[in-house]
């Protein structure tokens, strides 16, 4: 075997493990929450030795942030998929909100996790960094969503009024399912009737 070709399949050994124990963090915490998704409990999960998880991520909140990243990337692009069509901002709104609801239930125990951490993050700084570039990388898209929406309207200050509703979606989202547990039907409700506040902020009151 050359050298080259050594190189490439340890390259894929190493790619391989990692998305291994990330696959089975990602079902543990989502399932059993991140305090009971030990180290040793994920890498019985993954097959792999305690050793594989430290080299690829560290510690268990490296792990989590890696978990994290790669829940953003899926939930995100959803997001920009649900708006690509839009040819006004009435109708590019509507498909924005009812695409991100749809993407909260697909990956509902994502948000319900992200709960637990926000009251682990009170006494782990590990976790609060975890939780904040989460709350961050995820405002940040919204705002760039909403801010086509807010100039297609013509509101004044439309890129701060984007990053403010932003902030504002992030947090009444959290608090719906913090509300609805584990009722998506009850999150979906709390959600639609937060849609005409949101719409009649970004674009302006309907007529009549």
């Amino acid at each position: 075997m050359t050298r080259d070709r050594a190189a490439d399949d340890s390259a894929e050994v190493m790619m391989s493990s990692r998305e291994a124990i990330l696959a089975a963090a990602e079902r543990l915490m989502t399932t059993v929450g991140y305090d009971k998704a030990s180290i040793s409990r994920t890498c019985r999960e993954s097959g792999l030795p305690v050793g594989s998880l430290y080299h690829h991520f560290g510690s268990k909140a490296g792990l989590l942030a890696a978990v994290y990243q790669r829940f953003q990337t899926r939930f995100l692009d959803g997001l920009a998929q649900a708006v690509e069509t839009a040819q006004t901002a009435e109708e590019g709104l509507a498909a924005f909100w009812d695409g991100a609801v749809q993407a909260v239930v697909d990956d509902y125990p994502y948000f319900t996790l992200t709960l637990e951490l926000v009251r682990l993050s009170r006494d782990d700084a590990e976790i609060r960094r975890v939780v904040e570039t989460d709350t961050r990388a995820t405002e940040q898209h919204l705002a760039t969503t909403l801010i086509a929406f807010t100039r297609m309207a013509g509101r004044p200050d439309a890129d701060d009024l984007a990053h403010r509703m932003a902030r504002v979606a992030v947090t009444y989202s959290r608090a719906a399912i913090m509300i609805a547990g584990d009722d998506q039907a009850a999150y979906r409700r709390q959600m639609e009737d937060f849609y005409p506040i949101l719409h009649d902020l970004i674009l302006g009151a309907k007529p009549g």
